[in-house]
């Protein structure tokens, strides 16, 4: 078949082409940019978490320090117990929020944080120790009883892993869309070229 019928025959490439170039830009400014997004904002909440947890273990081996002298400083005990307790429920509260995908679930657990917040504040400035005492006695039980950072942590690997996935797959796809999209356009520019020159009219005249 000649060229110039073979462009007249296949006027899909240059459409075909460029689908599959703005299908190649779908995927890199939209999902594969806001799978990157995630995948960073996953990460970055780590480093949060991570934070907290060096802060409750600084505030709690105090507590516990403090504790155990024959005559402990009440007010040091409210001070780290209460601050022990506040570390702990923001890595709980950070730990739900950043593996949901609804809105309304992430506020209700923010909520909660500070509902429980709001209490733990007012034993503090009401100097009730022994509220912040058992709450904290409480918190500890639960993280050692039910593997709760456990779970938190491998529900974290399961999410991130996920997300990078996805990432992976977009990349892919973008590269490849593009490198066909570029390959057709480029095919149909060559075609318009070759039936426009000289060479090709005369011998195509013939």
């Amino acid at each position: 078949m000649k060229i110039k019928e073979c462009s007249r025959n296949y006027p899909w490439l240059g459409i075909s082409g460029a689908i599959l170039i703005f299908l190649s830009w779908f995927y890199q400014n939209q999902l594969l940019s806001s799978a990157t997004e995630d995948k960073i904002r996953l990460e970055n909440t780590q480093i949060s978490i991570d934070l907290q947890e060096i802060r409750m273990e600084m505030w709690h081996n105090a507590y516990v320090e403090e504790k155990t002298k024959q005559k402990p400083d009440t007010q040091i005990l409210l001070n780290t117990s209460f601050k022990t307790l506040q570390s702990f429920l923001n890595i709980i509260a950070w730990s739900s929020v950043r593996l949901r995908d609804n809105e309304l679930d992430k506020q209700s657990d923010i909520k909660g944080k500070y509902l429980t917040q709001n209490n733990l504040t007012k034993w503090y400035q009401n100097k009730n120790l022994n509220s912040l005492e058992t709450d904290l006695a409480t918190a500890i039980k639960r993280v050692n009883e039910l593997g709760i950072e456990d779970n938190f942590s491998i529900e974290y690997g399961r999410k991130l892993a996920e997300i990078d996935a996805n990432v992976k797959l977009y990349s892919r796809l973008y590269i490849f869309l593009y490198v066909i999209g570029s390959v057709l356009l480029g095919f149909e520019f060559m075609l318009k070229n070759r039936r426009k020159s000289p060479v090709y009219n005369r011998v195509g005249s013939r």
